[in-house]
């Protein structure tokens, strides 16, 4: 019978029959230190867990990554559209005009960070980020 490989989990992770998987809490690193048991650790939230491990000579696990983009997350698909050009970017695209995106068309994110640039104000709502843009719009500074 051959030996299982030995993983400590600071993060929840699903391996197959070849590991033992002991599951641990990160808060209670510190006291139990490195745990020699192990040949392996897997705390990819918790660098200073790792190292800690690696000086120890443990083997720090990364599961393969799949290249399959049919396994990416609902998240990932999200970005994906958001980057996606509009029909009026590939119109100015066409005509030699600049590309660049209207800050109207950006994300919630993206144009709070963007009108985080032109105000000392907490940008807390969509309705000030757009106050803010169309004042630095109106001032030409965008």
């Amino acid at each position: 019978m051959k030996n299982k490989n030995r993983l400590i989990a600071f993060q929840t992770i699903s391996l197959g029959d070849e590991w033992q998987v002991t599951f641990s809490n990160p808060s209670f690193w510190k006291r139990d230190g490195v745990r020699s048991v192990f040949t392996h650790v897997y705390a990819p939230d918790f660098p200073e867990i790792e190292n800690a491990y690696k000086k120890a000579s443990k083997i720090v696990y990364r599961p393969e990554v799949s290249t399959d983009t049919t396994q990416r997350s609902s998240c990932d698909k999200e970005e994906e559209i958001e980057e996606k050009p509009t029909e009026t970017n590939k119109e100015d695209k066409q005509n030699g005009e600049d590309n660049t995106e209207h800050w109207s068309n950006l994300s919630w994110i993206e144009m709070r960070s963007l009108a985080a640039k032109y105000s000392d104000k907490p940008i807390k709502n969509k309705k000030i980020a757009e106050e803010v843009l169309k004042q630095a719009e109106t001032e030409g500074k965008i």
